[in-house]
């Protein structure tokens, strides 16, 4: 059986946050970021305690949650907020914050200098959902 993916979003939504931002771009920002956690002495324990050792499936899934977030592609189904809240009690604010440090070095490092403040809002955006959520469970 085939199924069939229609773009339903209006096309003013479907255009990427910033016309010079493309896959290419939002791959080389998730590795960026991955790479960025997998060294940071905050952020790596939670990582490894939630993906152990093997961190490729989330990286890949992050991909896409990118590439569908930047470029307005259906490449993601999924919502990560619950996903997220389910790991509240282990979330701390100042993780939050690193996290959005590190994924702005990431994004000045990846994507070009034109799109890394549309990327950044699409980031900040993420990142008050996850403290708005958390403080409402």
């Amino acid at each position: 059986m085939y199924y069939t993916l229609y773009e339903i979003r209006p096309e003013h939504e479907a255009n990427p946050v910033h016309p010079s931002i493309n896959h290419a771009h939002v791959r080389e920002l998730v590795n960026q970021l991955y790479q960025e956690l997998q060294e940071d002495p905050l952020l790596e324990p939670h990582y490894t305690r939630e993906l152990g050792n093997d961190w490729q499936d989330d990286l890949e899934r992050a991909i896409d949650f990118w590439q569908c977030a930047l470029c307005k592609t259906p490449s993601y189904q999924g919502r990560p907020v619950p996903r997220l809240l389910a790991q509240r009690d282990h979330i701390s604010e100042s993780e939050v914050d690193r996290w959005q440090e590190l994924f702005a070095k990431a994004a000045q490092q990846s994507v070009p200098a034109e799109a890394v403040m549309p990327v950044m809002n699409v980031a900040n955006l993420l990142s008050d959902s996850i403290r708005q959520a958390m403080k409402a469970a």
